[in-house]
């Protein structure tokens, strides 16, 4: 069963909010599949990739997760947060 999230959203699909200020933040899979809930990061933490057609998307997970490591950013928020 996938994991799903207290907000509802699945926390395998990357999630996308922004704050009173214009400031976007997207969700980490896989550090939210750890812990449960929807883990928020700055979208800019995350890096950037070249889809080759065009297109510049965020990367899925955030670098911590793409190199295999434990947390080394700290979250913006957590849906537990709210």
């Amino acid at each position: 069963m996938l994991g799903v999230c207290s907000c509802g959203g699945r926390l395998d699909e990357s999630q996308y909010c922004k704050d009173d200020f214009g400031n976007t933040f997207k969700s980490c899979p896989r550090c939210s599949n750890i812990s449960g809930h929807h883990v928020f990061y700055n979208i800019e933490e995350f890096g950037e990739r070249n889809m080759g057609d065009g297109r510049i998307i965020a990367h899925s997970y955030c670098p911590s997760c793409r190199n295999y490591q434990g947390p080394s950013l700290i979250p913006a928020f957590e849906c537990s947060d709210q």
